[in-house]
């Protein structure tokens, strides 16, 4: 799918950023962006 905002497939935020290849950090809640750094 093309690069974009889609529905977070963690649920944890509204909406995730898909970089074209894989997930990214980049998550958005209410209009807000914030960083989700991934769990270890």
């Amino acid at each position: 799918m093309p690069a974009g905002w889609y529905a977070d497939p963690s649920g944890r935020y509204e909406l995730r950023y898909w970089d074209g290849n894989a997930w990214t950090e980049h998550v958005s809640r209410a209009g807000q962006q914030f960083t989700d750094p991934p769990v270890a």
